[in-house]
């Protein structure tokens, strides 16, 4: 058996012992404990010492990392996946300076079901989408 495939298992009985009922409760971008907990132990192994407590996540999928979706929308998918025993592809960015300049209202991109992997390059398209949906 692969890493992935031991992680990915590991990850799946985690997320089961998890209390699902108090993630994705809201669609408000800043992450409350639960959340915070989740993506920590999601996330511990790439990025250690990242604290997602009270950080805004703005939450994007689609092939090419370009539809915005809320935190519930994703935390809805999550449960229902979990209830079969399966994870839902997601990575993490942690912004950067430069991308805050343009992201200012969001400091981590949650990026799920995507095959691009989210970079800087990402960011301005982003914008762009969260530009029109604001129009």
């Amino acid at each position: 058996m692969n890493k992935l495939t031991i992680i990915l298992l590991l990850l799946s009985v985690s997320v089961k012992a998890q209390n699902l009922d108090s993630l994705g409760i809201d669609a408000n971008a800043t992450l409350n404990k639960y959340e915070a907990a989740y993506f920590s132990n999601r996330f511990s192994m790439k990025k250690s010492g990242f604290d997602y407590l009270n950080k805004r996540a703005l939450f994007v999928t689609g092939s090419s990392a370009k539809y915005i979706e809320t935190k519930k929308e994703y935390f809805k998918l999550v449960k229902n996946r979990a209830e079969t025993s399966h994870v839902v592809p997601t990575n993490v960015y942690i912004l950067k300076e430069k991308d805050r300049n343009i992201l200012p209202d969001y400091d981590v991109v949650i990026y799920y079901y995507t095959k691009a992997k989210f970079s800087s390059a990402n960011v301005k398209s982003i914008k762009r989408q969260l530009d029109k949906q604001v129009n």
